[in-house]
């Protein structure tokens, strides 16, 4: 499992440090491959086996739906495919950086079987916005897991 928050820098070429505990979750539990998924908001990192089991899943919804449609066409566009280099690095292409405003200044947060990809000011707004919306999201989560364990 991804677990921590960590930040670190990008060199002139977009490339980036995983922190050595992501890289030691990848050796341990993956393949050195990794999926980059441009987000509006953010960036996900997958390991390669956790990024087909999303396409899978995403292969059985109804894309007749167009709000499906939306949401594929969002989640799967902008998706690159990156190997974890001998030194533990991972490259950041430009349109990744550029869409997410990543200067110099990287944050990596461990999100179970992903990580999330922030610049500081980014993950500043994106944690604000959860503190403000946690009770609410909490009594989703709630349900969703009540409703899991009936099932």
């Amino acid at each position: 499992m991804f677990r921590g928050n960590f930040e670190h820098n990008l060199n002139a070429q977009g490339r980036v440090s995983l922190p050595a505990r992501f890289r030691q979750v990848l050796e341990e539990r993956y393949s050195p491959r990794m999926v980059l998924v441009g987000l509006p908001d953010r960036i996900e990192a997958y390991p390669e086996e956790a990024y087909r089991r999303r396409e899978e899943e995403d292969m059985n919804l109804p894309a007749d739906d167009p709000r499906v449609l939306e949401y594929l066409a969002v989640a799967h566009n902008n998706v690159w495919e990156v190997e974890v280099d001998g030194q533990g690095r991972i490259l950041l292409p430009p349109r990744l950086r550029e869409g997410q405003g990543l200067k110099r200044e990287v944050v990596f947060i461990g999100m179970m079987d992903r990580v999330l990809i922030f610049s500081p000011e980014r993950w500043a707004e994106y944690l604000e916005r959860a503190k403000q919306n946690h009770q609410e999201n909490s009594l989703l989560v709630s349900r969703l897991k009540s409703r899991a364990r009936e099932e």
